[in-house]
């Protein structure tokens, strides 16, 4: 994932009214299958951001130009809700450790 550009929030206008440059933060993550096809599928992952031209990045703390800023694990499964309709749904519990804090995601996939 690429943030940069015109409208996506990161050109900040100064009080002499000119701007501050973008930074293009950039968002890799790579995911791995720890169960699969069972009950309950479990996936493990890791995410990193850099900014392209400063190191303030988006989900950054500000003090490295490269940072690990998400890690977590996703356990998903279908609920059989009628014979022919299964709702899919998740937990997600991530920890961003660059800026130390922590989320936890529940989610329900309805269409």
């Amino acid at each position: 994932m690429l943030y940069g550009g015109a409208n996506a929030g990161e050109i900040v206008l100064e009080q002499d009214g000119t701007y501050k440059k973008n930074k293009y933060s950039t968002y890799i993550q790579v995911s791995y299958p720890v169960i699969k096809d069972k009950k309950v599928n479990l996936d493990a992952f890791i995410g990193a951001g850099f900014a392209l031209n400063n190191k303030n990045f988006l989900y950054g703390n500000g003090k490295n130009s490269f940072d690990l800023v998400n890690v977590g694990l996703k356990t998903s499964k279908s609920l059989k809700i009628t014979e022919h309709y299964s709702l899919p749904v998740f937990m997600m519990a991530m920890w961003n450790p660059s800026n130390k804090y922590s989320r936890i995601q529940i989610a329900a996939t309805v269409f």
